[in-house]
């Protein structure tokens, strides 16, 4: 997820696969999500207020969408339309949703295993 390690590890190890696990992954669509948020609230206060939609269903944007009941979910949906007039935070929530989807239903796959050759003598 850092683009220092990686350009170090493709120089030092240019034949090796680079990896990110679903949790950094996820972490990053949140943070991203966030910061949408923060940018599209209206006047942009320093600090959140109660008056300010976005800022009063932050957290439930973080929350996953399969564990929102009925009345959170129409609560958060309700503010977006409030607060979020050109639906960028609706689609940052969208997208860290399908992210979050994918990984749920993506199998892992096991590595191949390494052939060694038994051409050695004792």
């Amino acid at each position: 997820m850092s683009a220092t390690y990686a350009a170090v590890y493709s120089v030092i190890l240019p034949r090796a696969a680079q990896v990110v696990d679903p949790f950094h992954v996820i972490a990053l669509a949140n943070r991203c999500l966030d910061a949408v948020r923060r940018r599209s609230s209206p006047n942009r206060p320093p600090r959140g207020r109660r008056d300010d939609p976005l800022f009063r269903v932050r957290r439930v944007l973080l929350t996953g969408e399969e564990k929102l009941d009925a009345k959170a979910t129409e609560r958060l949906w309700s503010l977006l339309e409030l607060g979020d007039p050109n639906a960028e935070v609706a689609i940052a929530y969208r997208v860290k949703e399908r992210l979050r989807d994918f990984y749920a239903r993506a199998t892992p796959t096991r590595p191949a295993r390494c052939s060694t050759s038994s051409n050695a003598t004792a």
